[in-house]
């Protein structure tokens, strides 16, 4: 896993998934979008990204 490749997972996520993520946490996910979610976290995990990092990444997907 490299930071490209959960980029490009970020790129092919429901950006409904993204925006709920931003703005309430994994608390307000249905059980699809939870998975989607933990995918996500999985691969930052995986990179050693902090929830702050992966926060940032999500911000700058949605901006564009």
């Amino acid at each position: 896993m490299n930071a490209n490749e959960i980029y490009d997972i970020l790129h092919q996520a429901d950006r409904g998934v993204l925006r709920k993520v931003i703005n309430g946490g994994a608390a307000i996910l249905d059980a699809h979008e939870r998975l989607v979610y933990e995918k996500i976290v999985k691969c930052a995990e995986e990179l050693g990204w902090t929830h702050e990092r992966l926060m940032w990444a999500i911000q700058r997907v949605m901006e564009q």
